[in-house]
């Protein structure tokens, strides 16, 4: 298949196609991570921050986007992590193609497979070294945080891509990685390092996020969009939970 939509991705929950290594932890009270990145039919795919989001509300309220903080939670507690290692596509306008997501899938695959998981099975709580989407105090004040200037309400904030030596520390300053919380994209940008992985929140739960940042999903949504999505939900025959 082509590099999937929001509608692939929520079909693919539908009929059982989404897989993320059959586990979840907890990683902090209430607070659980899947064993690995969503994949769809078998494929560590790139997805938008706009349509993670969509998937998080057809999955159902307690899933939603990580903090960089539970980024760093995730590394703390697994029991495989990966460095980032960049396809050959990186910084080349081919970065978002289906065969950037294919390679990096098949290489995070093989990486997976040589330390003993097997990412069709059940895997242990286990850190790619890829990037996340996240949610921030920043994108919950509207306030670049390096700047000072407001964010344009389309921006969003990725954060990952940890390797050794890379010159940014993580924000628990126990990781070095190449993006630190970064506002550079907007909701629809994709690029093959940034995977699908989301947590569960037990009501009253709290996530932890060292800005203080409090806001459950990405702000901006319109009711028009959610609305929109409900629409296409229907069609699916599926629900927001």
């Amino acid at each position: 298949m082509t590099v999937p939509s929001a509608a692939d991705w929520i079909a693919g929950l539908d009929s059982g196609r989404v897989t993320w290594g059959g586990d979840w932890h907890e990683i902090a009270p209430g607070v659980f991570s899947p064993s690995l990145p969503l994949r769809l039919d078998g494929v560590f795919w790139e997805i938008t921050a706009r349509d993670l989001q969509r998937v998080a509300d057809a999955w159902g309220q307690p899933a939603r986007l990580l903090t960089p903080l539970v980024a760093d939670l995730i590394r703390d507690q697994a029991a495989v992590r990966l460095d980032f290692v960049a396809d050959v596509s990186s910084g080349r306008a081919d970065m978002d193609d289906e065969s950037a997501c294919r390679r990096y899938s098949a290489s995070l695959d093989r990486a997976l497979r040589d330390r003993g998981v097997d990412p069709d099975g059940r895997a242990p709580l286990c850190c790619l070294g890829a990037k996340d989407w996240v949610l921030t105090f920043g994108l919950q004040r509207g306030i670049n945080p390096y700047t000072g200037a407001r964010l344009p309400p389309a921006k969003v904030c990725n954060y990952g891509a940890f390797t050794p030596g890379a010159r940014n520390l993580s924000v628990s300053g126990r990781y070095h990685l190449i993006q630190s919380p970064g506002y550079e994209h907007n909701g629809d940008h994709r690029d093959y390092s940034q995977l699908a992985r989301l947590l569960w929140a037990e009501p009253g739960a709290t996530v932890p996020a060292r800005d203080g940042c409090t806001i459950s999903r990405l702000p901006g949504g319109s009711g028009g969009e959610l609305a929109a999505l409900g629409v296409a939900l229907a069609a699916l025959g599926l629900g927001i939970g």
